[in-house]
């Protein structure tokens, strides 16, 4: 979806001291990827939570096997609890 004139100025404050006079080389590259996205639904076009959701946020090591790599004893674990049908989403932080 293309950006917002908006969206482009709030960039490029932001940007500006990260890179001097490639400003406009690193908008360019944005605006292609948000280009790339415009079949997306947007925030307006209805809601994509409600209350019946059930979210869980967790490190993506939390869960540990030595048989396995943490990914794979996470969704293991993940199924064997019965969570794969309780939650909606499993978010995975950086590790």
């Amino acid at each position: 979806m293309p950006l917002t004139a908006t969206a482009r100025a709030r960039l490029q404050d932001l940007l500006a001291p990260l890179y001097p006079g490639r400003l406009d080389e690193v908008l360019a590259g944005i605006e292609e990827l948000a280009a790339r996205y415009t079949d997306l639904p947007s925030r307006d076009a209805g809601k994509l939570w409600n209350e019946r959701d059930a979210v869980l946020i967790t490190y993506g090591d939390q869960v540990r096997s030595e048989a396995t790599v943490p990914l794979e004893s996470q969704r293991e674990f993940l199924i064997d609890a019965g969570l794969d049908r309780a939650l909606s989403t499993v978010h995975f932080l950086p590790f």
